[in-house]
């Protein structure tokens, strides 16, 4: 409960970074989005069917099996992570200019937040996966903490991106470059 009120708090914020940055850049996430849970969507069920196998091992005390179970959860994860990206990014252009209607003003920040979109897809699988199988060990406490972590990280990240982006188009990169190069001599 508490991982997904992070995880929506996030996901307000990240909007309101958005805005602040530019007011059309809001609609790129909400358009790509659909998209990328999409493509995600045979990985959530390779790793659904998994973890129910790993659940029943776990429960028949079937510990070798648990292993296996999981150690091939993850590896097609990664497989289909990696092949379903780069089919995304095969697939983008097409995908945002006839299906998904991109209006042309907003159409260069689609194409940069898909190849960040890409690595997300691949990221989300192996994490998908490693939470359901520890889910299914019975530990729910671990896969929470880490939701959260990663929430964290992430909107530290796309603050420092914010504030990146806004020197870089307001022209004053160079002092901040100046600034940060000075910095580890100090």
């Amino acid at each position: 409960m508490v991982a997904q009120l992070v995880n929506v708090m996030y996901r307000v914020l990240n909007s309101f970074w958005l805005v602040l940055y530019d007011q059309l850049t809001v609609a790129v996430p909400r358009q790509v989005f659909p998209v990328q849970m999409l493509f995600g969507a045979l990985n959530s069920l390779v790793s659904t069917a998994g973890a129910a196998f790993v659940s029943q091992y776990m429960g028949a005390g079937m510990y070798r099996e648990v292993k296996r179970e999981s150690s091939r959860i993850l590896t097609a994860s990664l497989i289909i992570g990696v092949s379903v990206a780069t089919l995304f990014l095969a697939l983008r252009d097409y995908i945002f200019t006839y299906i998904v209607a991109t209006p042309p003003e907003i159409r260069d920040e689609f194409m940069r937040y898909t190849l960040v979109s890409e690595f997300n897809i691949i990221l989300s699988s192996i994490s998908m996966s490693l939470s359901l199988i520890v889910n299914s060990i019975g530990e729910t406490r671990l896969p929470s903490l880490i939701n959260i972590a990663s929430v964290t990280v992430n909107t530290v990240l796309d603050l420092f991106s914010l504030v990146l982006a806004l020197f870089l188009d307001s022209g004053q990169w160079e002092p901040l470059l100046l600034t940060l190069s000075a910095y580890p001599c100090r």
